[in-house]
């Protein structure tokens, strides 16, 4: 039987599953449970429940085409299930299952939907968990602890590389082949990835390379930018100087004022700490107060408790004298009665002295009637010896006879055995020379069709070669319009950081006046639309020219409605000197201009601007050389580089193609940049369009290269696989040959066994005739024998009957003598117990007395416990009149305190009004300060640790400093566009290539450790395999000759060119005795299956299943192999428990427990245990 700590099922409970309609619960024990019940009746759904629940996905296995044709389909009478439900229980007490749990429970559930549902210790889970519990156990769906009697054939004829599979579970490999494959799948993404990695390197690498000019210049133009920034700063931070001095004076003054404030709230601090002090005392003395309050309640309860003491200690004194009254009267009574027991005890002792003599006599007359019966008995003995020696020899008789009988059927089996051999060895030359024929026929074939894959493999290898040339082109056409995307990507970004350049001027205002900024800050405010240079548009080239005529001209506002006095007092307000030019007038007002008229370079949309325009600039000509006669019509006259002559002699000359840029300028080039973007983004984004339908060409071409590869791929195989059948036909071509031979030998020696059987078949007839006679001798001799045993059987019988009745008397003597005794010994315990009781009751007496001396002593001290109690009591109410007097004293020091806060909180408001006050004028000077700062940080974006640690020179020159600045900016300008983006650009591109780098060795190094596994994975495997591939080999050439009673049977490993272990066949080889070593194929279904079985349990013997169920696999047994197979399985009963269905009377009779699988409602299986003796007896 199997040990209490191997695993083992111990439950099974099917719900809707197939034909078990109704739960149905199935115990199983230890040992062999056999299955049985007519065909049809659904026993074999058992066994499918077992392998279904452990995650069976083959519903063809089970009997199946989907998995909702295992919910119970409905009867004539029943109404289809919706699911299916089996639920298994193991015990794992050894735990061989990866759990903590003794018992462990896989559930499977299934819908008419086909969707399934897993469960472990009622814990929902995965398929791979179910299957993940039980690998390398044995018990696995696709292990050996599932046989059936079609796996018999199966495994015996199957692929040599399929048969490996329960050679692997039994070796323990099936988690390092899930583990292998796993593990190349990893590799295979590892290599993909480098793959990808090293494409993104490359270009990376490319457009590193290609901003590394623009980085350079960016650099140069950072650094010039940097000397002139700090040139034009120094002379703002002379400004502020001044203003900041003034600024600290202020603060002197608030600091004298905040000290006072200081003083008078570090007093009303004091103040208040004193009074806290104070209302802390109070919180203290009330505490105190309450405490006394508590401590004389709590006195006085327990003054009453002491009182409620010594009034029941008075009640308890009276009941213990009460109580010694009641014992004494008890003992007294107690006393009489044993007296009374005392006469009756004599009486007894009397009447069992008469009853001892009675009793000798009677046991004297039984011992003279028993010597006579064992006389008698002695005779039948001796006769009844005699009649076993006749029956044992009738025994061997029907012993001897049975052999023969059995040696004449055996002889008759054998010839007909032989006859159909013959029979079946004939019709197998025939198919045998007909595969063979298909065959040869299918070789030429196969060679046909390998020489027509090679000739198509090589038109595939040249389409492809043709195809990788044309992606090449395509690539570099690809990288010429991805370059020149990328040029136009960057002039995009050089225009959108000018754009944003002017944008960033035109928001700071940059080049107005401080009064018009100011104003316009707040244009909403006083209703303002913008300034003039808002309204006009000049021709490209003449912005300069304007902006120099204009002067501050062209930052005169422009109103909705006038409010000149309201912006005048604002201005006033602010007290810093600014001013602003303002036009009031709101008629449109046309004029003629001239034909040379600078007005002929500009455009103003607004008819109400035009005369204003008229009246600033109408009297201007323009011409490229200076003309005098316009100078005396009275025009003032502009020249083309700038020069400015008026008509009263004055000549004014600006350096213009070095000034900074002007507002009119700004206008312009801002409408230029915003259209050379809009152009620079539709030529970007036909760009990306023709980008993407290159990408989409190399794509396709790519995927047609796939395509290729993957078509050659399949033709190598195919060649692959066509060679290997050519060679297996070869080797088949030879075995049918040799197969034709052997049977064609098999079949001359067979009809030489046949002429011996006939001959031992006649002599063994005539023996048995002899046998018969001695037979008849025997029995006669026998029936003698019989007559004397019956006639002494009697007489003992008539000898027992007197016995018995003395036996009666003496018993009824006996039970007399018993009773008085034991009335005796009752009366003597009573005497006893009355004797116990009146010590118990005499020592109750004394505890009483004792109790009420006590009393006396506790009633002293109660009373004098409550005296002192009364006298704390007074003492501590005295107590608190003294505090209450306390608590009083300190409320008016409190009250005092608050007076004195009251008065300092005075003094205190008076000095914050002038603190105020000096808060507002230093508020104007810091807002004077801001504004300058805002004018410096808004216009040049610095920092106020750049201005500080600006250091300003000794001998500060201003035209010095001017030519300086010029210069810096012409350098500037020879720059050209700068890519200021480029340098982030270059820094992220190298960051991204270190990290590339990075992640490219990261890969390189996980590949070596996957490879490394994958070695190490594959010995462990091949190790594992190969020591129990050799235990298997071993434990089949000593099983199999057990079960054949002789023969030989060996295994061997079919390996192919690269020698490989881990995916060799194997080949099964046996020769049965008197045969010669042949092909498996050609064996009997008997000879199969118990071959079979042979191999089966020797994978057993290496590691033992916790369980195995059996399907019919004893079905093409005769009962001679049977009795070998039952005696093969209680070898293994020790560590695997069998669950057998069988028909099998043999098999059903060695059963430790028996089931039995009925329908008595058709179409519905229901289960019956069966008593294996109950089976038995309906047997014989």
């Amino acid at each position: 039987m199997i040990n209490g700590d191997d695993m083992f099922i111990k439950q099974l409970e099917l719900v809707g599953f197939k034909s078990f309609a109704e739960k149905t619960t199935v115990n199983f024990s230890d040992g062999m449970t056999c299955i049985v019940g007519p065909n049809g009746c659904g026993k074999s759904n058992i066994g499918e429940a077992i392998r279904w629940v452990f995650g069976e996905q083959s519903a063809k296995k089970l009997r199946g085409s989907s998995m909702d044709d295992f919910i119970f389909n409905g009867t004539n009478q029943r109404k289809p299930l919706n699911r299916a439900e089996v639920t298994i229980t193991l015990n794992n007490e050894n735990n061989i299952l990866p759990s903590e749990y003794n018992d462990v429970t896989v559930k499977r559930r299934v819908f008419s939907d086909g969707q399934s549902e897993y469960f472990i210790n009622n814990q929902k889970c995965r398929l791979k968990d179910v299957r993940n519990l039980i690998t390398d156990t044995g018990i696995g769906i696709s292990a050996y602890s599932f046989i059936e009697q079609g796996m018999i054939s199966e495994i015996l004829s199957s692929d040599p590389t399929e048969r490996r599979r329960i050679f692997e579970e039994a070796a323990g490999v099936m988690k390092y082949r899930v583990r292998k494959k796993e593990t190349m799948k990893k590799l295979t993404d590892t290599e993909e990835n480098v793959d990808r990695l090293k494409d993104i390197i490359y270009e990376v690498k490319r457009q590193r390379s290609s901003l590394e000019k623009q980085v350079e210049k960016a650099k140069k133009y950072k650094k010039l930018e940097k000397k002139l920034k700090s040139k034009e700063i120094i002379h703002f931070k002379i400004k502020t100087k001044k203003l900041e001095d003034k600024i600290n004076k202020k603060e002197k003054v608030m600091e004298g004022i905040e000290d006072k404030i200081s003083n008078f709230n570090t007093q009303i601090t004091k103040l208040k700490a004193n009074m806290e002090d104070k209302q802390l005392v109070f919180i203290d003395k009330e505490e105190n107060l309450k405490d006394i309050e508590n401590s004389i309640y709590n006195k006085k309860l327990k003054m009453e408790k002491k009182k409620s003491e010594l009034d029941n200690l008075i009640n308890q004194r009276e009941f213990w004298k009460n109580e010694i009254k009641t014992l004494k009267e008890e003992i007294k009574n107690l006393k009489q009665v044993n007296e009374e027991i005392e006469t009756k005890i004599s009486s007894f002792e009397s009447k069992i002295k008469k009853l001892e003599f009675q009793k000798d006599g009677q046991e004297d007359k039984i011992s003279e009637k028993l010597d006579k019966v064992e006389t008698k008995k002695e005779k039948l003995k001796k006769a009844e010896e005699n009649y076993e020696e006749k029956v044992s020899i009738l025994l061997d008789f029907m012993k001897d006879r049975s052999k023969l009988r059995t040696a004449i059927n055996n002889n008759i089996s054998e010839i007909n055995n032989y006859k159909k051999r013959n029979e079946s060895l004939t019709n197998s030359n025939k198919k045998i020379e007909n595969s063979l024929k298909e065959r040869k026929n299918e070789l030429k074939n196969s060679k046909n069709n390998l020489k027509d894959m090679k000739n198509k493999l090589d038109e595939l290898q040249k389409e492809l070669k043709e195809n990788r040339n044309k992606l090449k082109e395509k690539n570099d056409s690809l990288e010429s319009l991805i370059e020149k995307k990328q040029t136009k990507e960057n002039n995009l970004k050089n225009i959108e950081a000018k754009l944003s350049s002017i944008e960033m001027l035109e928001k700071k205002m940059e080049g107005l006046n401080r009064g018009t900024k100011n104003i316009l800050k707040n244009k909403d405010k006083f209703d303002i639309d913008g300034i003039l240079a808002d309204y006009i548009n000049v021709d490209d080239g003449f912005e300069r020219i304007f902006e120099n005529l204009l002067s501050e001209y062209i930052q005169i506002l422009i109103p909705n409605n006038f409010n000149f006095e309201k912006l005048k007092s604002f201005v006033n307000d602010r007290k810093n000197g600014e001013k602003f030019i303002y036009y009031s007038k709101n008629e449109e007002n046309e004029q003629n201009i001239h034909e040379d008229s600078i007005l002929n370079y500009c455009k103003i949309e607004n008819k109400k601007l035009k005369g204003l325009l008229y009246n600033l600039l109408g009297n201007v000509i323009y011409k490229k050389e200076y003309k005098r006669k316009y100078l005396k019509d009275g025009y003032t006259l502009v020249l083309e580089d700038g020069t400015i002559y008026h008509p009263n002699g004055l000549i004014i000359y600006a350096d213009l193609a070095n000034q900074g840029m002007s507002i009119i300028e700004r206008k312009s080039l801002k409408e230029k940049y915003r259209e050379k973007i809009e152009d620079l983004n539709k030529r970007i984004k036909k760009s990306s369009i023709e980008v993407n339908r290159k990408k989409e060409k190399v794509d396709k071409i790519k995927n047609e290269n796939e395509k290729f590869k993957n078509k050659i791929t399949d033709k190598e195989k195919q060649i692959s696989d066509l060679k290997k059948d050519i060679g297996y036909l070869k080797k088949e071509i030879d075995r049918l040959k040799e197969e034709l031979s052997i049977n064609e030998k098999e079949i001359e020696i067979n009809m030489k066994e046949i002429k011996q059987l006939k001959k031992d078949k006649k002599e063994t007839e005539e023996e048995l005739k002899n046998l018969n006679k001695k037979q008849e001798v025997n029995d006669s001799e026998k029936k003698e024998l019989q007559s004397e045993i019956n006639k002494l059987k009697k007489e003992i019988d008539d000898e027992n009957n007197e016995l018995s009745s003395l036996k009666d008397k003496y018993s009824d003597i006996k039970n007399e003598l018993n009773s008085a005794k034991k009335d005796l010994n009752h009366l003597q315990t009573r005497k006893e117990n009355n004797i116990n009781r009146i010590d118990d009751k005499t020592n109750k007496v004394e505890e009483d007395k004792e109790k009420i001396a006590n009393s006396m002593k506790r009633e002293e001290d109660l009373k004098k416990n409550i005296n002192n109690l009364v006298n704390e009591i007074d003492k501590k109410e005295k107590e608190k009149v003294q505090l209450n007097e306390k608590v009083k004293t300190i409320k008016e020091e409190v009250a005092e305190i608050n007076e004195k806060i009251e008065n300092i909180r005075k003094k205190l408001e008076d000095e914050q009004m002038k603190i105020r006050k000096s808060e507002v004028e230093y508020t104007k000077l810091t807002d004077e300060l801001q504004n300058l700062n805002e004018y410096i940080y808004g216009k040049y974006d610095v920092t106020e640790s750049y201005i500080e640690n600006l250091t300003v020179p000794e001998e500060y020159d201003f035209e010095k400093y001017k030519k300086q600045i010029e210069s810096l900016k012409s350098k500037i300008k020879s720059l050209g566009n700068i890519n200021m983006s480029a340098i982030d650009e270059y820094e992220e591109l190298n960051e991204r290539y270190d990290f590339l780098i990075s992640q490219k060795e990261d890969l390189d190094e996980s590949k070596e450790k996957l490879e490394k596994a994958l070695d190490k994975i594959e010995n462990i495997s091949e190790e594992k395999f190969i020591d129990t591939f050799y235990k298997i080999k071993n434990n089949f050439k000593e099983i199999f000759p057990e079960l054949f009673n002789g023969g030989k049977a060996d295994i061997s490993l079919i390996l192919d060119e690269d020698e490989d272990v881990l995916n060799s066949g194997i080949d099964v080889n046996v020769k049965p005795p008197g045969k010669r070593l042949q092909n498996i194929n050609l064996l009997s279904g008997g000879e199969k299956a118990l071959s079979a079985i042979a191999l089966l349990f020797s994978i057993f013997k290496v590691k033992p299943a916790p369980f195995c169920v059996l399907d019919e696999i004893d079905a093409p047994l005769d009962d001679t192999n049977v009795s070998r197979f039952i005696n093969l399985l209680s070898d293994f009963t020790d560590t695997t428990q069998f669950i057998i269905i069988t028909h099998n009377k043999y098999t059903i009779e060695s059963a430790d427990s028996l089931y039995g699988v009925t329908m008595e409602e058709p179409g519905v299986s229901s289960l019956v245990s069966v008593s294996i003796k109950e089976f038995e007896q309906d047997r014989s």
